[in-house]
């Protein structure tokens, strides 16, 4: 019979000060030999900020770590017939390929580390993260360690004060905000662009995905991630027409959503410009968490200058319905490739205060932990992960976190088929899974 020990304060599992005693029957992680190597699979500045807090508790425990940024997890096939991996931890947002690996008997489980109680563990990012990396014994192979909504509504406080407008709060009051734009013949609902060079189509997935959660359902949602649902099944046909309808009758497409193809996916004058490209300004751009690559230059000095005069975001109401429906997020998770004492205190570390404290001074991710997300953040994109995480007890993963890059592909690749006009979504994706 497996045993457990509580799982100690942060500050003395990485300092060691104090010794466990497990029972005999309990596995017991072998000696650190005060290094760890950590593979990082994610860039930009969550990778930064990440580097710097793991580099900090293994200042204060006494261990040296070696952070190595990289572009991809290995692949099963690239680890022999006995996979094991050099990194001691690994980081990414690849749930599939962190899921390929546990598979290969590469991982071992986070719930099964010697001296930790996976519900002590979980406790403060929520028992709801265990089931996302379970394996086929149940056992959860990662630990979330940095979240970030995959999509929010971006908003010009400036062109909403001028017309009277207040930032909804729900989709009903979304819904009637667009009405009355239109009905005032204000401008556009929706700045929007699907062009990208290579990349083209793109921004639709994050739309399809948003309108498969919320008409067809958690389980629909999560079955269509997962490839047991195919992407030309009638419900997520249903959730294609729906966006694809949403979209270009309430955007300077006009209903024709080819028009959408001929402009660029983060053209946002029209938002910050309160007479706009077209002649009128548009009020909302649904955007993905790298929200500074996509503002102009004076509104990147106001969010370094914490004004927020032209900037502000909310979470994505789009999809038509009023019953709240789980967030959708992308997340760093930690997988673990060897066991001992200094990994079982990283670990342990990425569950507790003050790890993630940090994310919201240099990223637009903050911490897993439910527990920090209340604070004050430098930028508004980091203030709607805050307070969306904290009033949740569900979530679930963004298409990138969970479908592989090739079927990701063939649905940018079918979105712009569709959006074009030239197939039907369901002969659109006949190759997409």
């Amino acid at each position: 019979m497996r045993r457990f020990l509580p799982r100690i304060s942060a500050a003395l599992a990485v300092t060691g000060a104090v010794s466990l005693t497990l029972s005999a029957c309990a596995p017991v992680a072998p000696d650190g030999d005060g290094a760890l190597i950590v593979d990082i699979a994610v860039g930009g500045s969550v990778a930064e900020a990440l580097t710097a807090q793991i580099q900090s508790v293994a200042n204060d425990a006494g261990f040296t770590v070696e952070v190595r940024a990289v572009d991809t997890l290995p692949a099963v096939s690239e680890l022999g017939e006995d996979p094991q991996l050099e990194a001691d931890i690994v980081l990414t947002s690849d749930v599939s390929s962190l899921m390929a690996l546990s598979d290969a008997g590469a991982l071992t489980p986070v719930s099964t580390l010697p001296g930790i109680v996976p519900e002590e563990l979980f406790a403060e990012v929520g028992a709801q993260w265990m089931p996302i990396t379970a394996n086929s014994d149940d056992e959860t192979v990662g630990f979330p360690v940095a979240v970030s909504l995959s999509s929010v509504t971006f908003v010009n406080p400036l062109a909403f004060a001028e017309h009277g407008y207040v930032i909804p709060t729900n989709s009903d009051e979304f819904d009637a905000l667009v009405a009355t734009i239109e009905k005032d013949n204000a401008g556009y609902p929706w700045c929007a662009g699907m062009e990208n060079g290579t990349n083209s189509g793109d921004p639709f997935i994050d739309w399809l995905a948003e309108f498969v959660l919320s008409t067809a359902g958690e389980d629909t949602y999560r079955s269509w991630l997962s490839g047991e649902f195919s992407s030309d099944s009638p419900d997520i046909v249903a959730a294609a027409n729906a966006a694809r309808d949403a979209l270009t009758v309430h955007s300077v497409a006009k209903g024709n959503s080819a028009v959408l193809l001929t402009d660029g996916f983060a053209n946002t004058v029209p938002m910050f410009d309160l007479v706009g490209t077209y002649g009128k300004q548009c009020f909302f751009l649904r955007q993905r968490p790298d929200f500074l690559s996509f503002v102009p230059d004076v509104v990147k000095a106001e969010v370094a200058a914490g004004t927020f005069r032209q900037v502000s975001a909310f979470p994505f109401f789009g999809a038509g319905k009023s019953d709240s429906t789980a967030p959708i997020v992308d997340a760093v998770f930690a997988g673990v490739g060897r066991v001992d004492k200094d990994v079982v205190a990283l670990i342990n570390a990425f569950g507790t205060t003050p790890f993630g404290d940090g994310f919201g001074d240099t990223t637009n991710w903050v911490s897993a932990r439910i527990a920090t997300t209340a604070d004050d953040r430098t930028n508004p994109f980091a203030a709607v992960n805050s307070a969306v995480l904290s009033a949740t007890d569900t979530v679930v993963l963004s298409p990138r976190s969970v479908m592989t890059a090739k079927r990701i592909s063939a649905l940018r690749a079918a979105s712009v088929l569709f959006l074009r006009g030239e197939a039907e979504w369901a002969a659109a994706v006949a190759s997409a899974d």
